[in-house]
């Protein structure tokens, strides 16, 4: 059991490992079987998460909200630090995408890292995205507190945004098989785009 307030929970792709982060600073990675394999602390609460099948990790974590001071930060599949770099703006949401991560931040920029910490692209969207969900093909969706779902290929060329409702976008999930985004808001309203 936690003894602190889960902030953040994600698993690797491959279904082996699975990472938590707390409200007071501490990462937990476990096995399939949730026995504890290591134990972080980064600075400040864990605010996002991602796994790769190697156990490396990138992670979104800040002191205060709206202070400044917020962190991305990339360790091996050791728990040794690779790189951290101060943002400086909220992190609103952090997805997987191919070997790294999405991130979305309150300023309405989206930008994917390699689990270097490297910057690979970024891409100033109209509305901040509150929630990221890779596409198969490395591509990202994002959605968005007016409604809107946007495509954003993986190249960081956004592709398209498509208006849905006047309220915030809650989940995005993505059929794989065949390639159809079922969407839902705020309003309890589904959409299904292909």
């Amino acid at each position: 059991s936690l003894d602190k307030t889960l902030s953040a929970l994600t698993a690797s792709p491959d279904g082996r490992l699975v990472a938590v982060g707390t409200s007071e600073r501490a990462l937990i990675v476990y096995d399939a079987e949730l026995a504890e394999q290591r134990r972080l602390e980064v600075n400040g609460r864990v605010v996002g998460l991602v796994i790769a099948n190697d156990g490396s990790l990138i992670v979104g974590h800040a002191v205060g909200q709206f202070t400044g001071r917020v962190w991305l930060s990339s360790f091996d599949a050791t728990g040794a630090a690779r790189a951290r770099e101060q943002i400086g703006v909220d992190i609103l949401s952090l997805s997987r995408l191919g070997d790294g991560a999405a991130v979305a931040t309150v300023d309405g920029r989206v930008a994917a890292v390699g689990l270097d910490g490297a910057s690979r692209w970024a891409l100033q969207l109209p509305q901040p995205a509150v929630l990221l969900r890779e596409a198969s093909d490395e591509a990202l969706f994002a959605g968005d507190e007016r409604g809107s779902v946007s495509r954003i290929d993986a190249d960081g060329a956004l592709a398209w945004t498509q208006a849905l409702s006047a309220y915030r976008i809650r989940t995005l999930a993505l059929d794989t098989r065949s390639h159809t985004l079922i969407v839902a808001d705020d309003d309890r309203q589904l959409f299904v785009l292909n």
